[in-house]
């Protein structure tokens, strides 16, 4: 895995569709720790009745309530919806965790100017005299 951007405001979720044996089975459970601890819920779908169930918790960072194995690619009709539920279940789980952040308001402030009005002067008003 390689950190990339990631979009903060968006569940971060693996489905791991697998069917064999890793060939570095060590190699294979760093990788579904360190996507852990990068908050990737990882779900794991062994497709083979060879494949060893440890390898796919290791997929699923020790998880086995997201380890799902099928002996043929036809048997995944009837785990679809089951994996589509721990799909949701995960997105609403990360939503309730996830700390909620302000974006604080950068524009720029607004700077009024003053009006400048010339300041009026009135010449004061003789009476008229009467004779």
């Amino acid at each position: 895995m390689s950190a990339q951007v990631v979009r903060s405001d968006v569940p971060k979720i693996a489905v791991v569709l697998t069917d064999g044996n890793s060939q570095n089975e060590i190699e294979t459970k760093n990788q579904g720790l360190e996507a852990a601890k990068a908050g990737i819920t990882v779900i794991s779908v062994g497709i083979d009745n060879k494949i060893r169930y440890q390898e796919l918790l290791n997929i699923a960072a020790e998880d086995s309530g997201n380890v799902f194995n099928v002996t043929k690619f036809s048997d995944l009709d009837a785990t679809v919806n089951e994996i589509g539920e721990k799909i949701c279940e995960a997105v609403e789980k990360q939503k309730a965790t996830k700390p909620v952040t302000k974006t604080p308001n950068t524009t720029e402030p607004v700077t009024e100017t003053p009006e400048t009005t010339e300041p009026v002067t009135e010449t004061p008003k003789t009476p008229k005299s009467v004779t």
